[in-house]
């Protein structure tokens, strides 16, 4: 049976991790719980709640982000926490970060139904990738020393 390409973005990710960072993924909905975020990212001093998302479209809907993901990575934003979106764009192997913070202003002022890599690239961090193989290496030297 084919895996969920999802997953497998969510592997690929989780297995780029360096040796001197944390990650952890927070399990899925249980007993009707919903989680905060997919993983959590720890590289000193910063702790990072991520939640990705993949797309084989050149845009990505927002309607696909739960409403209260949204609101959790919104109000996440403070002190040594940051929280945020990791965004892949398969068609363009292009994946960005986003702050949660920042996308609910940006889909509030400009009343935004997809995301486009344009805003992602005004508005985020491009995260460099290199493909082995048939699989993705994420490079998250971007979440060491974040200011």
């Amino acid at each position: 049976m084919a895996q969920n390409v999802g997953k497998i973005f969510e592997k690929d990710f989780s297995s780029s991790c360096p040796s001197d960072m944390f990650i952890y993924r927070v399990p899925d909905i249980r007993y009707g719980v919903k989680s905060i975020c997919d993983f959590l990212l720890y590289s000193y001093p910063r702790l990072f709640l991520l939640e990705l998302k993949s797309t084989q479209e050149k845009t990505f809907p927002i309607k696909n982000i739960a409403p209260h993901q949204l609101e959790n990575m919104s109000k996440f934003n403070k002190n040594n926490m940051v929280a945020g979106f990791i965004i892949n764009f398969r068609l363009h192997n292009m994946t960005y970060f986003i702050r949660g913070d920042v996308l609910q202003y940006i889909i509030t002022q400009q009343n935004l139904t997809r995301l486009n890599v344009e805003l992602l690239e005004e508005h985020g961090v491009l995260i460099p990738q290199e493909k082995k193989r048939t699989r993705f290496r994420y490079n998250l030297d971007y979440f060491r020393g974040w200011d």
